[in-house]
């Protein structure tokens, strides 16, 4: 928390009073990014590649729009009037309206204030963001260990956050990797409240995040078929596991879920194997 508040008051001084030299750090960084380019075409070149060619071309092509694109905006912020029409052409007249009116209404010391503010929001934020990452990792170690845990640690009712920040969680390596696939793959079934018309709770549901694949049984009304399952591919395994998560916290299935699932159908499934999966 504390080195995120030195790190922005730095970048506020530098700004501040170091103008160039705040410029030509940030010219350093992206020439460290292109660097990391001509790594890979050396790599290419040593081992007789046949992409050597092609992606050398690229990476001339990427120094030259970085050093034009870098001169050309430094060119057009000198000139009067240029820094205006830049902010313009790439946020917008409105973007340009609004600072315009908080920098000539608003006093300085009012925007200090503001500013402090929007700085402890944003370390706030980082601070939520790291014990949630220290937390996932901590549960992949549980699970190297014991892999039963699996289940307990990422797919507990009470807890379905956990599979979401685990979604949204870099793996440092392989192995890493390799578990998050496994916890993933997993299948699991849960039991969700619907208590206006209990269409959706005579049956448990079911939902795989690695695939993206999620089933909805629906009890069906007198004289027609006891179940009819639906079966959703949904967008991302990041969009699978938030609707794990509504399904297992909602109170009201059929009005503050499905009723965002059901436009996103693209396969109604009605193969025997699943109507023999809940018609037993």
């Amino acid at each position: 928390m504390w080195a995120t508040l030195l790190r922005e008051l730095g970048k506020f001084l530098l700004r501040a009073y170091g103008g160039e030299f705040y410029n030509v750090v940030k010219a350093f960084k992206g020439a460290k990014k292109l660097r990391k380019y001509s790594k890979y075409a050396k790599w290419l070149k040593r081992s007789n590649n046949k992409h050597y060619a092609l992606f050398k071309k690229r990476l001339r092509a990427r120094y030259i729009k970085y050093i034009l694109s870098h001169i050309g905006v430094r060119t057009l912020k000198a000139i009067p009037l240029g820094r205006d029409i830049y902010e313009i052409v790439t946020r917008g007249f409105v973007f340009y309206a609004k600072k315009l009116a908080y920098t000539q209404l608003v006093p300085v010391e009012i925007r200090k204030i503001i500013y402090f503010l929007h700085l402890l929001k944003r370390m706030k934020r980082t601070h939520h963001k790291k014990k949630k990452i220290t937390n996932t990792r901590k549960s992949i170690r549980q699970v190297k260990r014991n892999p039963a845990k699996a289940m307990e640690l990422f797919y507990n009712p009470d807890q379905p956050e956990n599979v979401v920040n685990l979604t949204k969680y870099k793996p440092r390596n392989d192995s890493e990797k390799k578990i998050i696939d496994e916890i993933l793959s997993l299948i699991v079934s849960f039991w969700v409240k619907s208590p206006e018309r209990h269409c959706f709770d005579k049956a448990p549901q079911w939902i795989n995040i690695k695939r993206k694949q999620y089933s909805v049984p629906i009890a069906g009304e007198i004289f027609s078929k006891p179940f009819r399952v639906y079966q959703y591919k949904l967008f991302s395994q990041h969009s699978a596991a938030q609707y794990y998560s509504m399904a297992v916290k909602t109170s009201n299935y059929g009005r503050e879920v499905f009723k965002r699932i059901r436009p996103k159908s693209l396969d109604y499934a009605t193969r025997k194997a699943l109507f023999k999966l809940y018609n037993k």
